[in-house]
């Protein structure tokens, strides 16, 4: 039988633990050079800005004079439509005279420029340490998305913050076991980091084809919003306000607005993209993927009432439905490739089912039937299916693939709703029950759960109708097990990790896996309240989640190096230092966060507005 990829089926916490020994207690410690404040430093930036609008000599602002004398290496950064148009590094001098300098050289730029049309960076190093100069643990002292690196080029001590390094993709490059391939990176790799101090050095004009005696600084870096108020870089996005349900409800109305606009005239979306170099990421089409998202337009559609998703969805189903091809036994089948997969077809029964009841339209009622059909052909003794069938080869009785069963249960829950099929109901019935009660029956699966979403999805659906305490019991073991693997605000030093999905904070937690887990969480809470379980922890776990998803997506201030902000806008970033969007991450997100307004603090006018404002197209 040939078995998904190992690292899908095993707990997280046996591929870090190796990293996490060894990383853990590296003695590399950073020396602080300055106590600033993140509202000090925006205040020099709102200063530095001032110098802009009028032409006036700017100043170290007044009541900063307690720092006036603190020895910071600052850089400055101009921003213009999403470029970096120029960048001054002042090293060894107080910042009594750096801000004054800097804020010249940026008035001076700005003389025959649209000041309004430039977004002001500041970075400053708050803290240097000492590296080694090669090797595994000199990668792995590095914090990605905090710790930037210096280094002489020539005679001049180069800056590179972290940022910059964020937005050429050089961090998290160090394997933590030399010769041993997990699938797992960290740090920053130190050939990565000399060739982006000599990209920097020959940007800024300085001679050198060397690198030497680098160092890792710790950044804390602010950036104007599209507002223009300084606001606290965070890796790859802001600071966010507190989470709200006016906040969440723009959140997800700006996620599902990215997903429309990702919908090209040929019915296919723009499937993986990367904001910050303004490109298409080139991976292959994924069938499955287009149709999640369409189940996640109508599903958002649905419940916030906005006809233009559900809309959007239709559209993107018509290309799904013009590829289905016959299947056994006169059913029908996503072919591609030569091959059907049971869970691109399952996705695909969920998507029509989905805006079916949406909508109401019946135009794929007929592919959503063929497609049922399919399953059920598809589908074995014990409940679960098959997962692969070709016309040349029939069936293939030992491949499996992840998720395909858990996504046809809950494909033929969904459509036996919405077209009222009993047998649909009964082969959900069949397969949730193997689910929920023997595929779990073995040793380690009293231990762990792997990314078990569409189990919970499936358990939720089906107890609307087959109210069985197993279905409830199952999710809310997987609701229990990734509160575990959460990040609270004891379990990391990065605010902007906690609610991540991560067993150890090395990681910058993945966007994807996590709003997997949101969606799986709110299920479970779903259950439990249906079922008169405690599940507070589980609440307040799921909300933190949202928090987390929250900072991860792209907002208006969030574009200063973004060059198309009309396209970035609402997607969600695949970690804070991974700035690409991928449509399958933003569909979980907003699929889990739609479900879940009602566990987040009300919001008020006030906060729906400047969320509105926040996920504005214009500028």
């Amino acid at each position: 039988m040939r078995l998904p990829a190992l690292h899908h089926m095993v707990p997280a916490a046996a591929l870090v633990i190796g990293a996490a020994v060894i990383a853990a207690p590296i003695p590399f410690r950073l020396i602080p050079v300055t106590d600033i404040t993140p509202g000090e430093a925006a205040r020099i930036l709102v200063a530095i800005r001032s110098g802009l609008a009028t032409g006036a000599q700017v100043g170290l602002p007044t009541d900063l004079a307690r720092v006036a004398n603190d020895r910071v290496p600052a850089l400055l950064s101009v921003w213009e439509h999403g470029r970096r148009r120029i960048e001054w590094q002042v090293d060894g001098k107080p910042l009594s005279e750096s801000v004054p300098e800097l804020a010249e050289k940026a008035t001076r730029f700005a003389e025959d420029r649209d000041p309004r049309a430039l977004r002001l960076q500041l970075n400053l190093a708050v803290a240097e340490g000492w590296i080694p100069q090669d090797g595994v643990l000199a990668g792995l002292a590095f914090v990605p998305g905090h710790d930037g690196v210096s280094g002489l080029v020539g005679e001049l001590r180069v800056y590179v913050p972290p940022s910059e390094l964020i937005r050429q993709d050089r961090y998290e490059g160090v394997a933590p076991l030399p010769g041993y391939e997990l699938g797992i990176r960290l740090g920053l790799g130190m050939d990565k980091a000399r060739r982006a101090l000599l990209l920097e050095a020959e940007r800024m004009g300085v001679e050198g084809d060397e690198a030497r005696f680098l160092r890792r600084f710790k950044a804390l870096t602010v950036v104007e919003g599209a507002d223009l108020t300084p606001r606290l870089l965070m890796r790859g996005t802001v600071e966010r306000p507190a989470l709200d349900s006016a906040r969440m409800k723009a959140a997800v109305l700006a996620g599902a607005s990215y997903l429309s606009r990702a919908l090209g005239p040929n019915g296919l979306y723009r499937y993986h993209y990367n904001p910050v170099k303004d490109e298409d990421v080139h991976d292959p089409y994924n069938w499955p993927r287009h149709a999640g998202v369409s189940y996640s337009l109508a599903l958002v559609g649905r419940l916030l009432k906005r006809q233009d998703f559900v809309e959007a969805a239709g559209k993107a189903l018509d290309g799904f439905s013009r590829r289905l091809a016959p299947g056994p036994g006169g059913s029908r089948c996503l072919m591609d490739r030569g091959r059907c997969y049971v869970g691109s077809s399952a996705l695909g029964l969920l998507a029509f089912s989905e805006y079916r009841i949406a909508s109401g339209d019946g135009r794929f009622d007929d592919a959503a039937r063929g497609l049922a059909a399919f399953l059920l052909a598809m589908q074995k003794d014990d409940g679960l299916f098959y997962h692969d069938w070709s016309p040349k080869k029939g069936i293939d009785l030992d491949l499996m693939k992840l998720y395909a069963s858990q996504q046809g249960v809950l494909a033929m829950a969904r459509h036996g709703r919405a077209m009222g099929d009993s047998r649909a109901i009964a082969a959900a019935e069949k397969g949730m029950d193997n689910l929920a009660g023997p595929y779990w029956s073995f040793f380690l699966g009293g231990y762990f759960f792997g990314q078990e979403h569409w189990t919970c999805l499936a358990a939720e659906e089906l107890y609307e109708t087959i109210p069985k305490p197993e279905y409830a019991r199952i999710c809310l073991g997987v609701g229990d097990h990734y509160v575990r693997v959460t990040l609270g605000e004891r379990d990391t030093p990065f605010a902007e990790d906690v609610g991540g999905m991560s067993v150890t904070h090395l990681f910058s937690p993945h966007e994807g896996g996590t709003a997997t887990a949101a969606e799986a969480m709110t299920s479970a809470v779903v259950l439990g309240e249906k079922t008169g379980r405690d599940v507070s922890r589980i609440k307040r776990t799921v909300v933190s989640t949202y928090g987390f998803l929250s900072r991860c997506q792209v907002s208006a201030h969030d574009t200063f190096w973004t060059k198309r902000p009309e396209i970035a806008i609402g997607g969600f970033y695949e970690t804070q230092v991974k700035p690409q969007v991928r449509i399958d991450n933003v569909q979980h997100a907003i699929s889990a966060m739609v479900r879940g307004l009602a566990y987040v603090p009300s919001g008020s006018a006030t906060s729906a507005a400047e969320a509105q404002r926040d996920f504005s197209l214009s500028p």
